[in-house]
Parts: structure tokens; sequence; C-alpha cells
């Protein structure tokens, strides 16, 4: 990984730089980032499918060159070593992510009443989990950055545990497009 400035070229480019504030939400029995195993792999030349990320069941996230952050409890942070480039604070169905190196880089999340990530302010990045694992993002007004074969996005899919994970799995695919696809 690389400097904060990238890091935040990365964020900003993403469509998840705005700035907010995070108020309470519902549903604070249930743990907001549930942790199990994931992985998002992404569709090449239309034909097989190869692993871009994933999830550990103890929470780490990685991608094919190594350990890229963690999920624990409902905290996220994604960095090297000591410095942290990303954090974020889920509770209920509310979630703040920021970068602790630009504060001014920050962005409120809500996930509404079938876990969908929908980005509060800023691009209006909306991420949905399928059932069977595809994924949908879409930034604005319905500008798509993935989805499934044929919809003018990349072709990428959760392979996992979607159903008791799904807002899970909408971070990992958060947090591998803003860390520039797992490169």
């Amino acid at each position: 990984m690389r400097t904060s400035g990238v890091f935040a070229v990365a964020l900003a480019l993403s469509g998840c730089a705005s700035s907010g504030s995070m108020a309470s939400g519902g549903g604070a029995f249930a743990a907001c980032w549930p942790i199990v195993p994931l992985e998002l792999q992404a569709l090449e030349h239309g034909r097989e499918w190869e692993p871009v990320s994933r999830l550990a069941a103890d929470g780490t996230i990685s991608n094919p060159r190594g350990t890229i952050g963690r999920i624990s409890g409902d905290t996220l942070t994604i960095g090297a070593g000591q410095v942290i480039f990303l954090a974020g604070q889920c509770t209920g169905r509310r979630a703040t992510v920021g970068s602790p190196l630009s504060p001014a880089l920050k962005m409120v999340v809500s996930y509404d009443e079938r876990d969908v990530f929908n980005e509060v302010g800023g691009s209006g990045a909306r991420i949905t989990v399928a059932d069977d694992g595809a994924v949908e993002m879409q930034i604005g007004t319905g500008h798509p950055v993935l989805g499934r074969a044929g919809s003018g996005g990349g072709a990428v899919r959760v392979v996992g545990d979607v159903r008791v994970a799904r807002r899970t799995a909408e971070l990992l695919v958060f947090t591998t497009v803003a860390i520039g696809a797992g490169r």
C-alpha cells in the first residue's frame, strides 16, 4: 500500500468521499458487520472467476498481496503496519468511514431494510449484494460501477453466506474498490 495521498485519491475516485456526521440508527442489538468467511471474485475474460479479496473467519481482510485490514466487532481498519488509511465504525444501520490521515475525507453510510449500502450525500454510492452473491454498485443517478455481466459495469460476486452477512459483503466490496481493486 502507498501513502495517504494515493489512498485519498482512491477513496475520492470510488465516489465515496463526502462530509457528514453519524446519527444513531435502529437495530442496535444485531452486529452491523457480522464476520463470516467471504470472497470477492471478478469475472475474467467472461469465463472464469478470479479472487480479488477475502474476509477470513477471524475478521482479517486480505488480497493476493497480503493482509490489508480487519473487521473487529463493528469497527473497520484498513492499513499497513501502524498506519491506518481507512477506519470505520458501525452502529445499528449507520456507519461512518473516513481516513485518519486525511480527516476531511468522511462518509456516512446507511443500510436500508434490505441491508443495501447507501452513501448519505456525496456521490450517492449504492452497493447491493444479492442472495446469489451478484454485486451491483452504482454511483449517483445510476452510473454502474459493478454489476452482472452485460450491465455496463465489471462483473463481480461475493462467495460465502451472504444472507447472514450481507452488510459485511457490501463493506468488502466498498473496501476493495476504495483501495483500488486490491492492487
